[in-house]
């Protein structure tokens, strides 16, 4: 669209206003221009509802707490408190996964949020997935004393790498130990924790294996083998 440099302000506004494609083009720019305040808005009304939740949670209403986070994160979906304060809740009811899942979305708006690490490292250690247990820790170990001594313990006797009975080591678990790439990560973290002497190995003890003993029997025909001897 051009102007007419020979005409004043007051006119060019007018001739603008009257031209349905500069009205639209105007008023597109001012929505544009407004989203950021916009949005910088909600979220600051996610964090007074993220505020009311932890009173609620201060008076035991857990679901008075939770309601107001999940409408904090309506508006507001990248809002790494709310999704931690979720998470919280969520760890605490027994639900795992769901749990891991908005820790890992409050960390991903928020990288470097120490909190949502050791609750993330928490929740997979309830779970038995001691691997991923020490990562999320050592991303927390040297602003957080409490994930520092949780590495400590998993570390010691590679006690990482053990299942419990019961419990088994999922897939990202074993990735995480025998995958190289993603151990010489591990042990970099390790090294910056200033457990110098610390390093996580491609071994995992499993403890859950059961065997039913003195229930086995030999039909009479069966073939007697003799052991082989050692070479």
């Amino acid at each position: 669209m051009k102007y007419n440099t020979q005409l004043t302000p007051k006119f060019v506004v007018v001739k603008m206003m009257l031209n349905p494609q500069s009205l639209y083009l105007s008023t597109l720019l001012v929505l544009i221009w407004s989203l950021p305040a916009l949005a910088s808005q909600i979220c600051d009304d996610a964090t007074q509802l993220v505020i009311q939740a932890y009173d609620w949670g201060k008076l035991c209403d857990k679901e008075k707490e939770k309601q107001l986070l999940k409408q904090a994160l309506q508006g507001c979906p990248h809002h790494a408190q709310a999704h931690n304060n979720l998470a919280c809740l969520l760890e605490d009811e027994g639900k795992y996964a769901q749990a891991i899942t908005h820790y890992r979305q409050a960390l991903q708006n928020k990288p470097n949020y120490s909190i949502a690490w050791y609750g993330l490292g928490e929740t997979y250690y309830k779970q038995g997935q001691f691997p991923l247990s020490l990562e999320a820790h050592l991303h927390a170990c040297q602003t957080d004393k409490d994930s520092k001594q949780r590495v400590e313990e998993l570390l010691k006797n590679n006690r990482y790498g053990a299942t419990k009975a019961g419990q088994i080591l999922n897939k990202e678990s074993l990735l995480l130990l025998y995958d190289p790439a993603r151990r010489q990560s591990i042990n970099r973290l390790i090294a910056a924790c200033n457990f110098k002497l610390a390093r996580v190995k491609p071994a995992a003890t499993f403890r859950n294996f059961q065997f039913n003993t003195g229930k086995a029997t030999l039909q009479p025909n069966a073939i007697k083998l003799s052991p082989k001897p050692y070479m």
